[in-house]
């Protein structure tokens, strides 16, 4: 069995935990920074700087589907559920279903 490892604590994760650390990640690192993996990542990047509209937020769900569904093949997403908005933060819930055991999973306050 594989065992995974908070990238922070370097305690052990749980399937959840693997899940939410992996859909952090790929969120929050932009495509071409990656040197061994230049397409990895999401192009949430792009959104940057700009006002946190329903149109953008449209855009920001429509990126981070597209690169969770791209790079995360356990985690399907059904929904998001903005949470906050800060000068420079904004957290999500991300709802979808583990794609291995079928649970529906909300990975909270993902900030990006």
């Amino acid at each position: 069995m594989i065992e995974f490892i908070d990238i922070q604590t370097g305690q052990p994760l749980d399937r959840a935990g693997r899940l939410r650390q992996s859909v952090t990640t790929i969120l929050t690192t932009p495509v071409t920074s990656e040197p061994m993996r230049r397409e990895f990542g999401s192009n949430i990047f792009k959104l940057i700087d700009k006002n946190v509209t329903a149109t953008w937020l449209t855009s920001l769900y429509a990126e981070a589907a597209e690169a969770i569904s791209r790079w995360e093949p356990d985690f399907q997403v059904t929904g998001f559920e903005p949470v906050m908005s800060t000068p420079g933060n904004v957290a999500v819930h991300i709802h979808g279903v583990d794609t291995l055991s079928g649970t529906r999973l909300t990975l909270e306050n993902i900030t990006l």
